[in-house]
């Protein structure tokens, strides 16, 4: 048997609602945010590199998910400051980013 701590957490996640595409809810749940970001490895990056992906960021938050395609989603996916970032924008000024669902 899995740990119980494992098992919990996906108790967890069978009770949480399913949001339209992963992506999505990775950005916008604040508990799928955390298990994604806690997943992943901070990098240090060069900055002409960091600053492509923080674009990559705006135009998630103006234009949405759906805007980016699916190399540039798991970019942000495996970037867990990026993640964190686009999650707090999205939280801090959601009528800024209306093309985003809600959970």
């Amino acid at each position: 048997n899995p740990p119980r701590e494992l098992r919990w957490t996906r108790s967890a996640l069978r009770r949480m609602p399913a949001l339209d595409g992963g992506f999505a809810r990775a950005v916008t749940d604040p508990v799928t945010e955390a298990l994604v970001c806690a997943a992943g490895r901070p990098r240090q990056l060069p900055p002409v590199l960091r600053q492509a992906r923080q674009r990559l960021v705006e135009q998630a938050l103006t234009e949405g998910p759906q805007a980016l395609n699916e190399a540039q989603r798991n970019l942000l996916l495996s970037d867990p400051d990026l993640l964190s970032a686009l999650h707090e924008r999205l939280w801090q000024v959601p009528a800024a980013a209306p093309a985003w669902p809600r959970p």
